[in-house]
Protein backbone atom coordinates (compact mmCIF):
# COMPACT_ATOMS: atom_id res chain seq x y z
CA UNK A 1 0.00 0.00 0.00
CA UNK A 2 1.43 2.65 -1.23
CA UNK A 3 0.28 6.58 -0.66
CA UNK A 4 -0.30 8.75 -3.77
CA UNK A 5 2.18 12.03 -3.98
CA UNK A 6 1.21 14.71 -2.20
CA UNK A 7 -0.12 17.71 -4.11
CA UNK A 8 2.51 20.07 -5.28
CA UNK A 9 4.12 23.50 -3.46
CA UNK A 10 1.69 25.83 -4.46
CA UNK A 11 -1.21 23.38 -5.49
CA UNK A 12 -3.64 24.31 -1.96
CA UNK A 13 -6.60 22.64 -0.76
CA UNK A 14 -8.93 25.26 0.74
CA UNK A 15 -10.43 23.28 3.19
CA UNK A 16 -7.56 22.48 4.90
CA UNK A 17 -6.57 25.73 4.84
CA UNK A 18 -10.35 26.46 6.34
CA UNK A 19 -9.34 23.56 9.23
CA UNK A 20 -6.45 25.77 10.21
CA UNK A 21 -9.07 28.66 10.36
CA UNK A 22 -10.86 26.50 12.99
CA UNK A 23 -8.54 25.15 15.00
CA UNK A 24 -7.06 28.19 15.80
CA UNK A 25 -11.04 30.27 15.96
CA UNK A 26 -11.12 27.34 18.60
CA UNK A 27 -8.30 27.97 20.48
CA UNK A 28 -8.72 31.64 20.41
CA UNK A 29 -12.28 31.49 21.98
CA UNK A 30 -11.45 29.52 24.39
CA UNK A 31 -8.98 31.36 25.68
CA UNK A 32 -9.82 34.77 25.38
CA UNK A 33 -13.87 34.03 26.38
CA UNK A 34 -13.54 30.48 28.27
CA UNK A 35 -10.30 29.80 30.00
CA UNK A 36 -10.23 33.55 32.01
CA UNK A 37 -11.03 34.15 35.55
CA UNK A 38 -14.77 35.63 36.04
CA UNK A 39 -16.81 36.10 38.94
CA UNK A 40 -18.46 32.42 40.44
CA UNK A 41 -21.97 33.53 41.18
CA UNK A 42 -22.17 34.36 37.40
CA UNK A 43 -24.31 31.75 35.69
CA UNK A 44 -23.51 32.82 32.25
CA UNK A 45 -19.90 32.85 32.59
CA UNK A 46 -19.96 29.42 34.00
CA UNK A 47 -21.72 28.01 31.53
CA UNK A 48 -19.41 29.48 28.83
CA UNK A 49 -16.13 27.80 30.76
CA UNK A 50 -18.31 24.67 30.45
CA UNK A 51 -19.28 25.08 26.64
CA UNK A 52 -15.95 25.98 25.56
CA UNK A 53 -14.11 22.78 27.36
CA UNK A 54 -12.84 21.36 24.54
CA UNK A 55 -12.63 24.75 22.40
CA UNK A 56 -8.69 24.26 23.84
CA UNK A 57 -8.16 21.05 21.65
CA UNK A 58 -8.26 22.50 18.70
CA UNK A 59 -4.99 22.16 18.97
CA UNK A 60 -5.17 18.35 18.01
CA UNK A 61 -6.53 19.80 15.20
CA UNK A 62 -3.40 21.41 14.24
CA UNK A 63 -1.41 18.45 14.96
CA UNK A 64 -3.67 16.23 13.11
CA UNK A 65 -3.48 18.27 9.94
CA UNK A 66 0.53 18.72 10.61
CA UNK A 67 1.14 14.58 11.02
CA UNK A 68 -1.32 14.33 7.39
CA UNK A 69 1.13 17.21 5.74
CA UNK A 70 4.05 16.02 6.65
CA UNK A 71 3.37 11.98 5.87
CA UNK A 72 2.32 13.22 2.65
CA UNK A 73 4.89 15.54 1.76
CA UNK A 74 7.51 12.68 2.85
CA UNK A 75 5.90 10.06 1.02
CA UNK A 76 6.00 11.92 -2.14
CA UNK A 77 9.67 13.03 -1.42
CA UNK A 78 10.96 9.87 0.69
CA UNK A 79 13.86 8.76 -1.89
CA UNK A 80 15.40 12.30 -2.44
CA UNK A 81 19.00 12.25 -1.75
CA UNK A 82 18.99 15.01 0.42
CA UNK A 83 16.00 14.65 1.69
CA UNK A 84 16.79 15.83 5.43
CA UNK A 85 18.10 18.66 4.03
CA UNK A 86 15.92 20.16 2.32
CA UNK A 87 13.10 18.97 4.39
CA UNK A 88 14.28 20.73 8.20
CA UNK A 89 15.31 23.75 5.92
CA UNK A 90 11.82 24.25 4.74
CA UNK A 91 10.52 23.57 8.09
CA UNK A 92 12.55 26.00 9.98
CA UNK A 93 11.74 28.76 7.51
CA UNK A 94 7.94 28.12 8.07
CA UNK A 95 8.02 27.92 11.55
CA UNK A 96 10.88 30.04 13.29
CA UNK A 97 10.18 34.25 11.32
CA UNK A 98 7.37 34.54 13.10
CA UNK A 99 8.39 32.34 16.63
CA UNK A 100 11.85 34.57 16.90
CA UNK A 101 9.61 37.49 16.50
CA UNK A 102 7.45 36.51 19.84
CA UNK A 103 10.59 35.79 21.63
CA UNK A 104 12.17 39.09 20.45
CA UNK A 105 8.31 40.77 22.22
CA UNK A 106 9.29 38.62 24.97
CA UNK A 107 12.60 39.65 26.10
CA UNK A 108 11.97 43.03 25.45
CA UNK A 109 8.78 43.79 26.61
CA UNK A 110 8.90 42.02 29.90
CA UNK A 111 11.43 45.09 30.60
CA UNK A 112 8.59 47.34 29.92
CA UNK A 113 7.42 49.66 33.62
CA UNK A 114 3.93 49.75 32.65
CA UNK A 115 3.15 46.32 31.32
CA UNK A 116 4.52 44.90 34.68
CA UNK A 117 2.51 47.19 36.57
CA UNK A 118 -0.75 46.60 35.10
CA UNK A 119 0.22 42.39 36.00
CA UNK A 120 1.25 40.29 38.62
CA UNK A 121 4.26 38.66 36.99
CA UNK A 122 3.20 34.94 35.49
CA UNK A 123 3.08 36.66 32.27
CA UNK A 124 6.71 36.87 32.34
CA UNK A 125 8.09 35.13 35.31
CA UNK A 126 7.93 31.38 35.39
CA UNK A 127 11.25 28.75 36.13
CA UNK A 128 11.27 27.24 32.71
CA UNK A 129 15.07 28.63 31.62
CA UNK A 130 14.93 31.43 28.52
CA UNK A 131 17.18 29.39 26.45
CA UNK A 132 14.69 26.09 26.35
CA UNK A 133 12.61 28.06 23.95
CA UNK A 134 15.80 28.93 21.83
CA UNK A 135 16.07 24.70 21.16
CA UNK A 136 12.48 24.53 21.07
CA UNK A 137 12.43 22.06 24.33
CA UNK A 138 10.73 24.01 26.70
CA UNK A 139 7.84 21.38 26.83
CA UNK A 140 10.10 19.00 28.73
CA UNK A 141 11.20 21.53 31.33
CA UNK A 142 7.51 22.70 31.67
CA UNK A 143 6.96 18.87 32.73
CA UNK A 144 10.46 18.21 34.85
CA UNK A 145 9.87 21.47 36.84
CA UNK A 146 6.04 21.12 36.66
CA UNK A 147 5.57 24.80 36.08
CA UNK A 148 4.15 26.61 32.40
CA UNK A 149 6.85 29.28 32.49
CA UNK A 150 5.76 32.50 31.46
CA UNK A 151 2.02 32.87 30.08
CA UNK A 152 3.65 34.86 27.20
CA UNK A 153 5.14 32.23 25.46
CA UNK A 154 2.51 29.39 26.97
CA UNK A 155 1.27 28.00 23.87
CA UNK A 156 4.76 27.49 22.15
CA UNK A 157 4.73 23.89 23.97
CA UNK A 158 2.97 22.55 21.05
CA UNK A 159 5.30 24.03 18.72
CA UNK A 160 8.04 22.17 20.40
CA UNK A 161 6.06 18.84 20.28
CA UNK A 162 5.77 19.31 16.55
CA UNK A 163 9.27 20.01 15.64
CA UNK A 164 10.10 17.16 18.18
CA UNK A 165 7.59 14.37 15.77
CA UNK A 166 9.59 15.80 13.17
CA UNK A 167 12.86 15.61 13.89
CA UNK A 168 12.19 11.18 13.68
CA UNK A 169 9.29 11.44 11.03
CA UNK A 170 11.55 11.60 8.03
CA UNK A 171 13.24 8.57 8.96
CA UNK A 172 10.57 6.72 10.06
CA UNK A 173 9.21 7.05 6.73
CA UNK A 174 12.58 6.62 4.84
CA UNK A 175 13.30 3.43 6.42
CA UNK A 176 10.30 1.64 6.65
CA UNK A 177 6.96 0.60 5.06
CA UNK A 178 3.77 2.62 4.90
CA UNK A 179 1.97 -0.63 7.42
CA UNK A 180 4.00 0.33 10.22
CA UNK A 181 2.80 3.70 10.49
CA UNK A 182 -0.93 2.54 11.06
CA UNK A 183 0.51 0.42 13.32
CA UNK A 184 1.89 3.18 15.13
CA UNK A 185 -1.31 4.94 15.13
CA UNK A 186 -3.50 2.39 16.36
CA UNK A 187 -0.42 1.65 19.20
CA UNK A 188 -0.62 5.36 20.16
CA UNK A 189 -4.22 5.79 20.89
CA UNK A 190 -3.64 2.83 23.69
CA UNK A 191 -0.51 4.14 24.55
CA UNK A 192 -0.59 8.19 25.01
CA UNK A 193 -3.68 7.74 27.04
CA UNK A 194 -2.35 5.45 29.34
CA UNK A 195 0.80 7.70 29.76
CA UNK A 196 -1.84 10.22 30.23
CA UNK A 197 -3.53 8.52 33.24
CA UNK A 198 -0.09 7.54 34.87
CA UNK A 199 1.35 11.27 34.92
CA UNK A 200 -1.97 12.64 36.14
CA UNK A 201 -2.63 9.98 38.38
CA UNK A 202 0.08 8.05 39.25
CA UNK A 203 3.35 10.94 38.99
CA UNK A 204 0.80 13.54 40.21
CA UNK A 205 2.08 15.64 37.47
CA UNK A 206 -0.53 16.98 34.89
CA UNK A 207 2.56 19.37 33.26
CA UNK A 208 3.73 15.96 31.78
CA UNK A 209 0.66 14.88 30.70
CA UNK A 210 0.08 17.75 28.74
CA UNK A 211 3.22 18.87 27.26
CA UNK A 212 5.46 15.59 26.67
CA UNK A 213 5.52 14.06 22.93
CA UNK A 214 5.11 10.64 24.27
CA UNK A 215 1.89 11.88 25.89
CA UNK A 216 0.62 14.07 22.87
CA UNK A 217 1.71 12.44 19.65
CA UNK A 218 -1.36 10.02 18.96
CA UNK A 219 -2.80 13.13 16.73
CA UNK A 220 0.47 13.19 15.25
CA UNK A 221 0.10 9.78 14.52
CA UNK A 222 -3.27 9.93 13.15
CA UNK A 223 -2.40 12.41 10.40
CA UNK A 224 0.11 10.51 9.32
CA UNK A 225 -1.98 7.08 8.88
CA UNK A 226 -4.84 9.33 7.17
CA UNK A 227 -2.00 10.06 4.37
CA UNK A 228 -1.25 6.24 4.31
CA UNK A 229 -5.12 5.04 4.21
CA UNK A 230 -5.66 8.38 1.23
CA UNK A 231 -2.80 7.01 -0.67
CA UNK A 232 -4.45 3.60 -1.04
CA UNK A 233 -6.68 3.07 -3.85
CA UNK A 234 -8.35 0.01 -1.79
CA UNK A 235 -8.11 2.03 1.79
CA UNK A 236 -10.64 5.13 -0.09
CA UNK A 237 -12.52 3.12 -1.83
CA UNK A 238 -13.42 0.82 1.09
CA UNK A 239 -13.24 4.33 3.16
CA UNK A 240 -16.10 6.39 0.82
CA UNK A 241 -18.38 2.78 0.88
CA UNK A 242 -18.76 3.51 4.28
CA UNK A 243 -20.06 6.89 4.41
CA UNK A 244 -23.22 6.54 6.64
CA UNK A 245 -20.76 5.34 8.94
CA UNK A 246 -18.19 7.69 9.28
CA UNK A 247 -21.28 10.41 9.44
CA UNK A 248 -22.56 9.03 12.09
CA UNK A 249 -19.47 9.03 14.14
CA UNK A 250 -18.84 12.36 13.28
CA UNK A 251 -22.29 13.28 14.39
CA UNK A 252 -21.63 11.37 18.09
CA UNK A 253 -17.87 13.36 18.19
CA UNK A 254 -19.73 16.92 17.61
CA UNK A 255 -22.09 16.01 21.25
CA UNK A 256 -19.42 15.03 22.47
CA UNK A 257 -17.75 18.04 21.80
CA UNK A 258 -19.65 20.11 23.81
CA UNK A 259 -21.57 18.23 26.06
CA UNK A 260 -18.49 16.28 27.58
CA UNK A 261 -16.83 19.18 29.15
CA UNK A 262 -20.41 19.44 31.54
CA UNK A 263 -19.67 15.77 32.48
CA UNK A 264 -16.13 14.93 32.42
CA UNK A 265 -13.80 16.85 35.31
CA UNK A 266 -10.46 18.75 34.42
CA UNK A 267 -8.65 15.58 34.86
CA UNK A 268 -10.36 13.45 32.76
CA UNK A 269 -10.64 16.22 30.29
CA UNK A 270 -6.60 15.89 29.69
CA UNK A 271 -6.90 11.98 29.46
CA UNK A 272 -9.30 11.67 27.36
CA UNK A 273 -7.68 14.23 24.75
CA UNK A 274 -7.32 11.16 21.95
CA UNK A 275 -11.51 11.44 21.27
CA UNK A 276 -10.78 15.01 19.86
CA UNK A 277 -8.28 14.51 17.87
CA UNK A 278 -10.09 11.28 16.57
CA UNK A 279 -13.07 13.71 15.95
CA UNK A 280 -10.96 15.87 13.83
CA UNK A 281 -9.44 12.88 12.56
CA UNK A 282 -12.80 12.06 10.76
CA UNK A 283 -13.50 15.95 9.72
CA UNK A 284 -10.35 16.13 7.97
CA UNK A 285 -11.01 12.42 6.30
CA UNK A 286 -14.18 13.59 5.24
CA UNK A 287 -12.30 16.87 3.40
CA UNK A 288 -9.57 14.30 2.21
CA UNK A 289 -13.18 11.55 0.49
CA UNK A 290 -15.47 14.21 -0.34
CA UNK A 291 -13.92 17.32 -1.73
CA UNK A 292 -17.31 18.82 -2.76
CA UNK A 293 -19.42 18.07 0.15
CA UNK A 294 -20.90 20.29 1.93
CA UNK A 295 -18.65 20.51 4.76
CA UNK A 296 -16.01 21.24 2.19
CA UNK A 297 -17.99 23.86 1.21
CA UNK A 298 -18.31 25.05 4.75
CA UNK A 299 -14.78 25.15 5.42
CA UNK A 300 -14.00 26.99 2.35
CA UNK A 301 -15.51 30.40 3.94
CA UNK A 302 -13.85 32.97 3.07
CA UNK A 303 -13.02 33.99 6.84
CA UNK A 304 -11.98 30.69 7.56
CA UNK A 305 -9.76 30.82 5.08
CA UNK A 306 -8.37 34.31 6.43
CA UNK A 307 -8.19 32.68 9.55
CA UNK A 308 -6.04 29.69 8.00
CA UNK A 309 -3.87 31.64 6.66
CA UNK A 310 -2.99 34.42 9.69
CA UNK A 311 -3.14 31.21 12.09
CA UNK A 312 0.27 30.62 12.79
CA UNK A 313 0.68 34.38 13.74
CA UNK A 314 -2.20 33.95 15.75
CA UNK A 315 -1.92 31.05 17.52
CA UNK A 316 1.33 32.14 18.53
CA UNK A 317 0.81 35.90 19.60
CA UNK A 318 -3.42 35.61 20.65
CA UNK A 319 -1.98 35.63 24.62
CA UNK A 320 0.67 38.54 24.42
CA UNK A 321 -2.05 40.67 22.61
CA UNK A 322 -4.33 40.21 24.94
CA UNK A 323 -1.92 40.55 27.69
CA UNK A 324 -0.74 43.46 26.05
CA UNK A 325 -3.90 45.46 24.92
CA UNK A 326 -5.07 44.63 28.37
CA UNK A 327 -2.78 46.54 30.16
CA UNK A 328 -2.19 49.39 27.93
CA UNK A 329 -5.65 50.14 28.25
CA UNK A 330 -5.71 50.10 32.04
CA UNK A 331 -7.95 46.87 31.69
CA UNK A 332 -5.27 45.04 34.11
CA UNK A 333 -5.55 41.09 33.20
CA UNK A 334 -8.65 39.61 31.47
CA UNK A 335 -10.50 39.37 34.18
CA UNK A 336 -14.15 39.79 32.66
CA UNK A 337 -15.70 41.36 35.66
CA UNK A 338 -16.65 44.57 33.73
CA UNK A 339 -17.62 45.71 29.92
CA UNK A 340 -13.94 47.84 29.84
CA UNK A 341 -12.89 43.86 29.97
CA UNK A 342 -14.74 42.70 27.39
CA UNK A 343 -14.39 45.58 25.08
CA UNK A 344 -10.35 45.08 26.08
CA UNK A 345 -11.03 41.37 24.42
CA UNK A 346 -12.38 42.17 22.00
CA UNK A 347 -9.88 44.63 20.97
CA UNK A 348 -7.23 42.32 21.32
CA UNK A 349 -8.88 40.23 18.88
CA UNK A 350 -9.01 42.99 16.09
CA UNK A 351 -5.62 43.61 16.62
CA UNK A 352 -4.13 39.93 16.54
CA UNK A 353 -5.88 39.43 13.13
CA UNK A 354 -4.29 42.57 11.90
CA UNK A 355 -1.07 41.69 12.67
CA UNK A 356 -1.57 38.20 11.59
CA UNK A 357 -2.06 39.41 7.98
CA UNK A 358 0.63 41.79 8.24
CA UNK A 359 2.89 39.23 9.76
CA UNK A 360 1.95 36.41 6.80
CA UNK A 361 2.11 38.83 4.24
CA UNK A 362 5.56 40.42 4.98
CA UNK A 363 7.60 37.81 7.25
CA UNK A 364 6.16 34.43 6.56
CA UNK A 365 5.57 34.39 3.29
CA UNK A 366 8.93 35.72 1.86
CA UNK A 367 10.32 33.21 4.13
CA UNK A 368 8.39 30.40 2.70
CA UNK A 369 8.77 30.92 -0.90
CA UNK A 370 13.02 31.22 0.49
CA UNK A 371 12.03 27.85 1.71
CA UNK A 372 11.02 26.53 -1.75
CA UNK A 373 13.80 27.48 -3.49
CA UNK A 374 15.34 24.47 -1.57
CA UNK A 375 14.55 21.70 -4.30
CA UNK A 376 14.57 17.84 -3.40
CA UNK A 377 17.09 16.08 -5.65
CA UNK A 378 16.60 12.24 -6.71
CA UNK A 379 18.33 10.22 -5.28
CA UNK A 380 21.21 8.77 -8.46
CA UNK A 381 20.31 5.19 -9.89
CA UNK A 382 23.66 4.32 -8.36
CA UNK A 383 22.38 4.57 -5.04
Amino acid sequence: MVPAPAPEHGERIPALDGLRGLAVGLVVIGHYFGQVPFPADSAPLVFLRQLTGFFSSGVELFFVLSGYLIASILFARGNAANLGRVFYARRLCRTLPAYFLLLAAFFILRNSERLNAAWSAPEFEGTVPGWSYLLLIQNVYMAALRNLGPWWLAVTWSLAVEEQFYAFMPWLVRFTRPGLLLALAAASLVGCPLLRWFFLYRAANPFAALYLLPCRMDSLFLGAALAVLCGSPTAREWLRRHRAARRAALAVFAVGFFVGPFLLSPLTEIAVTSLPGLGFALILLDVLLEPGSRLCRLLGHPALLFLGGVSYFVYLFHLPVLYTVHGLLGARQPLHFSADSWLATAASLVVVLGLGACSRRWLELPFIRLGRRLRYAPRSSSN
